[in-house]
């Protein structure tokens, strides 16, 4: 893919990108929850980030440098897909075990309780995301993660309380 969102995008377009990459993700996201969910929530969930992360690689090296003809091509494929995927991993089991800590604090209103859930999963995805990109993050990357974050929920949410559940 010769275009990306930039930098100085709009936080609608952003927004958008953001929540079209999710919706790209999501089979890979069950399938690598599904594949982790022996270990427990948060193996499950560091499943579900670095299933789609792997992927992405895989799918972007292919249409960047089409295929791969020696072993060389091959292994610099394969190895930048397992780093990505390794990030994933790091990045989805970091926001899991953040997750878990925040719903484990004495937090009588359950609105607080999912709140604090929720931005202690945006703080962590976001801070240790960038960490392994040898970025730092800004204001505008926990904004775009905190909306994408919502909307993941009440998506998952709102399918619970549905007759198809």
């Amino acid at each position: 893919p010769d275009k990306a969102l930039a930098e100085d995008a709009p936080r609608m377009s952003r927004i958008a990108s953001s929540l079209g990459q999710l919706a790209g993700d999501v089979p890979a996201m069950v399938g690598g929850a599904i594949a982790g969910a022996g270990g427990g929530p948060v193996i499950a969930t560091a499943g579900a980030f670095a299933l789609p992360a792997g992927m992405r690689k895989v799918i972007t090296d292919a249409y960047a440098n089409g295929s791969a003809d020696t072993f060389e091509e091959v292994w610099d494929r394969i190895s930048g897909a397992l780093i990505e995927t390794g990030k994933g991993w790091i990045t989805g089991a970091a926001t899991g075990v953040a997750g878990k800590a925040a719903g484990m604090l004495p937090i009588a209103s359950p609105t607080a309780k999912a709140a604090a859930t929720v931005a202690s999963e945006v703080t962590t995805m976001v801070t240790v995301g960038k960490a392994l990109e040898g970025q730092v993050p800004n204001a505008n990357d926990f904004i775009d993660a905190a909306v994408v974050t919502m909307s993941r929920r009440l998506s998952i949410d709102c399918f619970r309380r549905s007759r198809w559940s």
